[in-house]
């Protein structure tokens, strides 16, 4: 598995991006879409309240961003997973990605 990088003690901006609509290939842009993040044992992660909410991006196409906060409880070398859902009339999605839990040095 490869895993995105989230340095600890970081805000973290989640993205959907380019939601459409399987049927019609159209852009969504009135979804509701949230985001969880799990650890290794599916238990929401300490430090944010879920799920957190992604906002359309007003004038993009099929554009959610959302930030969690920095105060996630994780430790260096955790492996997360990130579920996004999202569901407008009549359609559901969801993806699924992991991350892992790098310290920043710079």
């Amino acid at each position: 598995m490869t895993a995105a990088v989230y340095h600890l003690n970081n805000s973290l901006l989640v993205e959907l991006r380019d939601l459409r609509n399987a049927a019609d290939n159209s852009y969504v842009n009135t979804a509701t879409v949230a985001v969880s993040i799990k650890d290794a044992a599916g238990t929401n992660l300490a430090g944010a309240t879920w799920p957190v909410s992604l906002g359309y991006v007003a004038g993009s196409n099929g554009l959610y961003q959302g930030v969690v906060a920095s105060t996630l409880g994780v430790s260096v070398g955790d492996v997360v997973t990130v579920y996004i859902t999202a569901t407008a009339t009549g359609l559901d999605g969801e993806w699924v990605n992991h991350l892992e839990v790098k310290q920043r040095y710079g």
